[in-house]
């Protein structure tokens, strides 16, 4: 089977179903399933800088509501071979309102043979703008995350990974808001073109009843690389 075709029917079974909407999370239903789907550009520039622009899409309540619009702008750069300082801003146009989110922090990577172990911490400032609603028009909030991830390089061309990624709000002390655990593989079908696949488990203490979501994604990357400006040959 060609990667289009896999990739059609991956989309084709995470699809919505067409039996209307489903309730949303409650006390007596605390869990959803959500299906998630982006398409990302990464732009490798010199100097070990790097660019990225990500759209994605949510659907929620069971895979039967559109959720929202996320679209998530990162630059970095490289200070060593290991260890890279980021800053990103992501627009979140959703049925609530606008999210507006900055944050900024830094990843450390070591290659174990085919492993890749990764460990990224970043703090997180977010704004919500609630529409049509008089009584809460906004609300702020600032959250650290500490995502450790192990990649394994199964083939030239396909990556299978792991993350658990704790995120803690801080407000009035430091507490854990909810736990994103992923597991995932990314297949390059052509050469700066990926497929990924991943299943996302996330507990969320963040109401006053826990609640779990279970995501299902599909990710299009596509990688660009900018060549530095030639050194001038020697007279």
């Amino acid at each position: 089977m060609s990667v289009a075709r896999t990739a059609g029917l991956a989309l084709l079974l995470l699809a919505p179903g067409a039996t209307g909407a489903q309730a949303q999370t409650s006390r007596a239903d605390p869990s959803d399933l959500q299906t998630w789907y982006s398409a990302a550009l990464h732009v490798n520039l010199p100097a070990r800088w790097e660019t990225s622009l990500r759209y994605r899409l949510k659907l929620v309540d069971d895979a039967s509501t559109y959720r929202g619009s996320y679209l998530t702008a990162e630059a970095g750069r490289g200070l060593t071979g290991w260890l890279t300082l980021f800053g990103s801003y992501r627009l979140a146009l959703v049925d609530e309102g606008t999210f507006h989110r900055f944050a900024g922090g830094a990843e450390a990577k070591a290659k174990l043979e085919a492993v890749t172990l990764a460990f990224r911490s970043m703090l997180q400032y977010q704004r919500q703008n609630f529409a049509g609603n008089d009584e809460q028009s906004s609300d702020e909030s600032v959250f650290l995350r500490t995502r450790m991830e192990a990649k394994y390089g199964v083939t030239k061309r396909l990556d299978l990974y792991a993350s658990s990624e704790p995120i803690f709000e801080l407000a009035d002390g430091i507490a854990v808001d909810n736990w994103r655990n992923e597991l995932g593989l990314k297949y390059e079908y052509l050469k700066g073109a990926r497929l990924g696949l991943f299943y996302i488990y996330r507990p969320d203490y963040a109401k006053s009843y826990d609640r779990t979501f279970h995501v299902i994604g599909v990710d299009l990357d596509f990688d660009v690389k900018v060549p530095g400006r030639k050194a001038p040959s020697a007279p």
